[in-house]
């Protein structure tokens, strides 16, 4: 795996050497005992940590915590959660005002078994994550809180033999959106949400822009017969707001053009620093924002791989291992590599 591989000044590269059994190495890969599969183990889950970026602080202490952590990292338990996730969404379409229709009991009933799957791994997040971790890890909380409301509500359902408007629907998107297979869109969302504050600001700029142009558009042209677009302030406003837009173009302009000719200045200076200007540099400003945020990522992703490396060689107790040591991790680390 490519990510093992570290920085020369670290001095954690794995060496595939041949030692013999008595190579003063941490470990002795050869021999049965439980409490070296347990540290190669241990290994191979912090280099799964680096890999999916979990944090270390969620690092599975206890038997009971590490099979959880390797049922809840498996890949039929993803691809489980998937499927539980995407029929969640499926039922819509026999849902209220849907054209095909099935019995509120069946429709319930299968919502029930893919709520049970889901609510299956988050029981074994608690029991992989501890209860004091779980509550402070907000979109497992959320997550969980959700299940639970949803869970009643589908048990009620079956009760009434009736179903009933119900909001939380709205909610299933956010249990595929959890799924392992749409990390890079959870990625993509957070990249969005951390580069808003320095768009949000280029667009009160624009607005505060446009209100200027609002106030000075209706005392110019308020009084020039049949004009609709300048007769209020708030006219004034959503007129050039359409404008931004040109779709109102040139029509917003002929009243006060044929007043006079002069008025078109007005207009032509509008689109110049609104849609011309400030337009693009709040294009800029954006692309730039989230290229800054996109590389600050990568550069974390990378350092929290080489620092899951380190506490990898770190529990071995060397920065070298042999090829037996080597392909036990490789088995941990992924099984189904053969």
């Amino acid at each position: 795996m490519s990510f093992l591989r570290t920085s020369s000044e670290t001095s954690l590269s794995p060496i595939l050497s041949e030692r013999n059994d008595d190579s003063p190495i941490g470990i002795n890969p050869l021999s049965d005992d439980g409490a070296n599969n347990r540290k190669l183990h241990n290994a191979a889950i912090y280099l799964q940590e680096g890999l999916y970026n979990d944090k270390f602080d969620t690092h599975p202490n206890g038997s009971a915590a590490v099979t959880a952590y390797v049922i809840t990292h498996n890949f039929w338990f993803y691809l489980l959660d998937l499927v539980a996730s995407t029929i969640l969404l499926l039922l819509a379409f026999f849902e209220p005002p849907a054209v095909i229709k099935i019995s509120s009991i069946i429709h319930a009933t299968i919502e029930l078994s893919c709520l049970f799957l889901i609510a299956m791994e988050v029981f074994l997040r608690i029991k992989w994550l501890g209860v004091g971790i779980f509550r402070t890890h907000f979109r497992s909380a959320i997550k969980a809180m959700a299940l639970a409301i949803m869970i009643v509500e589908a048990i009620v359902v079956i009760a009434r033999n009736k179903s009933h408007f119900r909001v939380t629907r709205c909610i299933r998107p956010l249990f595929l959106l959890d799924c392992f297979y749409c990390t890079g869109l959870r990625r993509f969302i957070r990249q969005i949400i951390l580069s808003l504050p320095p768009i949000l600001d280029m667009l009160l700029l624009v607005l505060f822009n446009m209100l200027l142009f609002s106030i000075l558009g209706f005392y110019l042209f308020a009084d020039i017969p049949h004009n609709d677009y300048f007769d209020s302030i708030q006219q004034s406003f959503v007129s050039l707001f359409v404008l931004l837009t040109t779709a109102n173009y040139p029509d917003v302009m002929m009243p006060a053009y044929n007043a006079h000719r002069i008025n078109a200045a007005f207009f032509i200076v509008y689109l110049a620093i609104e849609l011309y200007f400030l337009m693009n540099l709040m294009l800029a400003v954006a692309y730039n924002v989230f290229s800054n945020q996109e590389k600050l990522k990568l550069k974390k992703l990378l350092l929290h791989k080489r620092t899951s490396c380190r506490k990898a060689f770190s529990l071995l107790g060397s920065d070298t291992m042999n090829l037996c040591q080597y392909s036990k991790i490789m088995h941990y680390f992924n099984p189904y590599m053969g």
